[in-house]
């Protein structure tokens, strides 16, 4: 049985191949280096507003740049990033539905244990997830 998941690209970067879209060079503009930072920033992150923030431009530049006229290839590329973003967040679901997370108990004011508690409800709507893919 053949399943279509997006698998994490085990390359060290994966934007090292994307070609930029060529514009009018500025200091300030969307150079190649730009272009592929933000790329980066957004696989890491997963959001548009972060990898903007990082890479020093506005996410309104960003959007621009992604309907671009010539744009076809860094939206492809945009939403690569989001591809690998969301596997890296599926990976951490799980690590928190299996694995849980730490819940500190206090008494008097003070931290008397740490329990770690995995979720159910995180790892039941994981496998509904997972179940309706198959």
């Amino acid at each position: 049985m053949k399943h279509d998941h997006p698998t994490p690209d085990t390359t060290d970067d994966p934007f090292e191949t994307y070609t930029p879209i060529p514009l009018r060079t500025r200091h300030d503009g969307w150079t190649a280096d730009r272009q592929r930072a933000f790329l980066r920033a957004l696989a890491d992150t997963g959001c548009i507003s972060e990898a903007a923030h990082l890479t020093g431009i506005t996410p309104r530049s960003a959007y621009r740049l992604r309907h671009h006229p010539e744009g076809r290839g860094f939206a492809a590329a945009w939403d690569r990033a989001l591809q690998l973003a969301a596997a890296r967040l599926m990976t951490t679901a799980y690590e928190r539905a299996l694995k849980g997370g730490i819940r500190e108990m206090w008494r008097n004011g003070k931290i008397v244990a740490e329990v770690r508690e995995p979720s159910d409800r995180l790892l039941v709507w994981l496998i509904n997830r997972l179940a309706a893919t198959y």
